[in-house]
């Protein structure tokens, strides 16, 4: 069973669900969409799945993103 690391990213626009694989970064949301939203995206996706509220696992994304958004890079090493 594949697990789906969940986080939110907080930036100007809103909220925003970030979601890994142990493979990397799978999913960036649409600012302020409800959780439903990554719940369609990763049945079309993945087979036999659970989510998993990993902070710590998102950690590095959270933190490019949040650099991207505040327009402080402009390429990414994840």
């Amino acid at each position: 069973m594949d697990i789906l690391y969940v986080d939110t990213l907080t930036y100007a626009q809103g909220n925003m669900y970030i979601i890994a694989s142990d493979e990397g970064l799978v999913y960036i949301g649409t600012p302020n969409a409800p959780f439903e939203e990554v719940e369609v995206w990763a049945k079309k996706l993945f087979k036999g799945y659970r989510f998993e509220e990993n902070k710590e696992k998102l950690q590095q994304y959270v933190k490019q993103l949040t650099s991207y958004f505040n327009k402080e890079l402009t390429e990414f090493d994840v």
